[in-house]
């Protein structure tokens, strides 16, 4: 999945700054106490990457900022939201006492997708 394939808000590849091999290493190695990620596959074999979602925890309130991404071909199908409420499973079982994100206003479906997942 490539940055510049998501609309909605999500920051563009060409925007994006070249991250140091350090700090991509950090995003991309996971202790599962204090950050998590799951994608969404599709296809016979779950070939298709069609979305990911990743928190992590801030120790100080035990609060997790999460984020999501999903294809634009995949958005509006419900993919946003399981991903949510998988995360949401995760995040409990490890006794994350909640989640925060930072949204565009415009972006009304990850809007709607943290709203129903609070309920």
């Amino acid at each position: 999945m490539t940055p510049s394939r998501v609309e909605g808000g999500a920051v563009r590849a060409e925007l994006w700054p070249v991250v140091p091999h350090e700090e991509m290493q950090q995003l991309v190695n996971l202790d599962y106490d204090q950050n998590m990620a799951i994608v969404a596959c599709a296809g016979p074999e779950h070939e298709n990457l069609i979305g990911m979602a990743r928190y992590d925890v801030d120790p100080k309130n035990n609060l997790a900022d999460v984020a999501f991404v999903v294809r634009d071909e995949w958005q509006g199908k419900g993919v946003g939201t399981l991903l949510m409420r998988r995360m949401a499973e995760i995040a409990r079982a490890r006794g994350i006492a909640g989640f925060e994100a930072d949204v565009l206003l415009t972006n009304k479906a990850m809007m709607r997708v943290l709203e129903v997942s609070s309920r």
